[in-house]
């Protein structure tokens, strides 16, 4: 009530859009907050870092005062978002997921943004995209930082569940997990491999469900 009379106060006249940063901040505080404080509940030592996707929002506020609140990387799930994340990503540096179907241009660009000091991880999802990857990373001499979407067995019971399991369309199998690995150990970039990423479902209600594919994973 008090911010709808302001609003005739300073001779704005509707309709008015009102953003609330607050609220943003507030969400990747709580979520931060949350695995720090199982982290130190369990002893554990590693570092967690919250990752937006930026097709939730592309807006540049938006995403502004959600890196504002540090510790936070960007994800990618196509060249086009990459382009945006690399003007939105900070100037010291940080974390980037590269998701999605990637072509020579996708690759090369992440591997660009490496050598202005960012930290893109190119997530292999198909068998294909290696070879790519290594073609481009010998061409501009950078040693890349690889992870592999890979297709767990285990399914949350959730929204978009069937994207998942073993019947699912996105990730590796087990067996081209063990050919690319075999591939990257040939090219000597095994050391390179520093990321796992798999996805059971969204909106997952019942723990249990992230417990089993973590202990699958």
């Amino acid at each position: 009530h008090e911010l709808a009379q302001s609003f005739a106060a300073h001779g704005l006249s509707l309709p008015v859009l009102v953003r609330f940063p607050n609220i943003l901040h507030h969400r990747v505080e709580r979520i931060s907050n949350a695995f720090a404080t199982a982290m130190q509940q369990q002893d554990y030592h590693a570092n967690y870092t919250a990752v937006y996707p930026i097709k939730v929002n592309q807006q540049h506020h938006v995403v502004k005062e959600i890196m504002s609140v540090g510790q936070v990387g960007l994800e990618a799930g196509s060249k086009s978002e990459m382009m945006a994340v690399l003007a939105l990503a900070p100037e010291d540096g940080g974390i980037i997921i590269c998701n999605g179907y990637k072509d020579r241009e996708y690759i090369r660009l992440a591997l660009i943004a490496q050598q202005i000091g960012l930290c893109p991880y190119l997530v292999i999802e198909k068998a294909a995209e290696l070879n790519l990857i290594i073609e481009e990373s010998r061409s501009l001499n950078v040693t890349p930082c690889l992870g592999m979407r890979v297709r767990l067995a285990a399914i949350g019971k959730g929204k978009w569940q069937n994207t998942g399991g073993e019947k699912g369309k996105f990730g590796l199998s087990a067996a081209q997990v063990l050919e690319i690995i075999t591939q990257l150990k040939e090219a000597d970039l095994l050391d390179s491999l520093q990321l796992m990423h798999f996805h059971i479902g969204s909106q997952i209600s019942n723990i249990r469900d992230i417990q089993g594919a973590l202990r699958e994973a």
